[in-house]
């Protein structure tokens, strides 16, 4: 008679795997859902409702694609220093 260690624990080894297989197949399908704040709502509707404002976005990006969108380093350094001094 040839005793192979091997063999029981291959057993228990595929019966996990049987029954891990059937735990998942079993559990629902979960769909993944954002929720939008009432804050980030009025802030899209506020946007589609000035026009000066989306033309000057439009500008900006037009000008960003065309690479030719520069802004001064003194004002970013104002801008920083201002922030800074501010904090």
């Amino acid at each position: 008679m040839k005793i192979n260690p091997f063999h029981n624990v291959n057993q228990i080894y595929q019966k996990q795997t049987q029954q891990n297989k059937v735990e998942q197949n079993e559990r629902p399908k979960q769909r993944d859902q954002i929720e939008i704040s009432s804050e980030a709502k009025r802030m899209q509707v506020d946007a589609k409702r000035d026009p000066e404002r989306q033309e000057k976005i439009d500008q900006l990006k037009q000008k960003i694609n065309d690479g030719t969108y520069d802004v001064p380093s003194q004002d970013v350094a104002k801008k920083v220093a201002q922030f800074w001094s501010d904090a």
